[in-house]
This record gives C-alpha cells, sequence and structure tokens, in this order.
C-alpha cells in the first residue's frame, strides 16, 4: 500500500474470496462489510483470505484520505480451462455439468462466477 501510495496509485483493488465474509450463516444470501467468517477450524488458505481482507480494512482507515481501496470477494472463480486433461473434482464436475455429460445433477448451491466477468 505505501508503494501504490508513493506512486501516485488512485484506487487499489484487492481480490479478495467469499471464504474471508460468508460469517457463521452459511445460508445468508447477502453479505456486506459486516459478514466476517471466523478463523477457528478453517483450511489456511481461508485463514489467510480472512487475515489479507482484515488487513486491507485495516490499510483502509489509515489510508482513506490518499487512496481509494476497493475488495472484490468473488465466490467461485471458472474460466476457460488451461488444459483439457484437468482433472480435479470441480474441474471435471464442472467440464461434464457444460458438456452434458454428467450423469446426474446434485442437489446444490454454488455461487460461481466468470474470471471475464472479475476482470
Amino acid at each position: 500500500m505505501e508503494a501504490c501510495v508513493k506512486n501516485s496509485v488512485k484506487r487499489f483493488i484487492h481480490t479478495s474470496a467469499i471464504e474471508a465474509v460468508y460469517g457463521p450463516d452459511l445460508k445468508a444470501h447477502i453479505f456486506n462489510e459486516k459478514s466476517w467468517a471466523e478463523t477457528p477450524g478453517l483450511d489456511s488458505y481461508s485463514v489467510g483470505k480472512i487475515d489479507a481482507e482484515r488487513a486491507v480494512w485495516e490499510l483502509y482507515e489509515y489510508y482513506k484520505d490518499v487512496i481509494e481501496i476497493v475488495s472484490i470477494v468473488p465466490a467461485n472463480v471458472c474460466g476457460p480451462f488451461i488444459s483439457k486433461l484437468a482433472t480435479g473434482p470441480v474441474c471435471r464436475a464442472l467440464r461434464e455439468f457444460i458438456n452434458g455429460t454428467m450423469y446426474f445433477l446434485p442437489e446444490m448451491s454454488l455461487p460461481v462466477c466468470t474470471i471475464e466477468d472479475l476482470c
């Protein structure tokens, strides 16, 4: 952030993740700046996202008169697969769903955005 301010950057855009804000109520449909996830028992990726999101807003309090800070909080980001051989379970499930070869459709909710929409 100091480098941004020093170089007269007008807007800092932080890409966070839904893990940082969904909080204890996983059924909530609207999240806001008061929504925070709890870190106990979470994996290191989620804890890192929560810590980073909090750090950004701490920096905002310090630099709010100098630079605009925006936090984008996407859910599951999907985009073109780099390889046709992507074999991870999420990649495989998405590919099967998209190309119509999924043999069943599980009852689930999966918030998704595309990389194109995010950028």
